[in-house]
């Protein structure tokens, strides 16, 4: 790989984390947003609180929740510009294979000043952003409450 190359991906990585961050920061933001009264667990605070919960008792957070938080990072996802889509695109796993098996013509006439719209990718980024980072936050978060709920579930699990 030539040295442009290796620099041109190396920046891509960068700009996908951080963009993958500040998306998943405004998405814990959102859903701490939802007060308790949504919450049926004693403890929790907002909806964050609850996902986090879901996940670390159970592995998952529920399909309400998925479908809430999937809607969300895709308004998000709608929001970015070309290259940070594409960058974030660049990192998900399956991507390299179905950019160049579906798209080989695409780059074709594009010169390195070109933008270039992969758009239809869209779900494939949302997926991306929503199990890289914010479900593996979900995971390790913690606070006060959820400890607390936590605590309480390993109680009644002993009982």
């Amino acid at each position: 790989m030539d040295l442009e190359k290796l620099i041109a991906l190396n920046i891509s990585v960068k700009l996908s984390e951080k963009v993958s961050k500040r998306i998943t920061n405004q998405t814990e933001r959102h859903l701490q947003s939802f007060c308790d009264d949504m919450v049926t667990i004693k403890h929790l605070k907002n909806i964050w609180d609850d996902v986090c919960y879901k996940f670390q008792k159970e592995g998952s957070c529920g399909m309400v929740y998925e479908i809430m938080i999937r809607e969300h990072v895709s308004s998000l996802v709608e929001d970015l510009e070309d290259y940070e889509f594409n960058a974030i695109y660049l990192q998900a796993e399956s991507s390299h294979m179905d950019l160049f098996s579906k798209n080989s013509s695409m780059a074709a006439g594009v010169d390195k000043h070109s933008s270039i719209g992969i758009r239809f990718f869209t779900d494939e980024v949302v997926r991306y952003i929503t199990e890289e980072y914010i479900y593996k936050r979900a995971k390790n978060y913690t606070n006060k409450g959820l400890r607390r709920a936590i605590a309480n579930f390993i109680e009644v699990e002993n009982s």
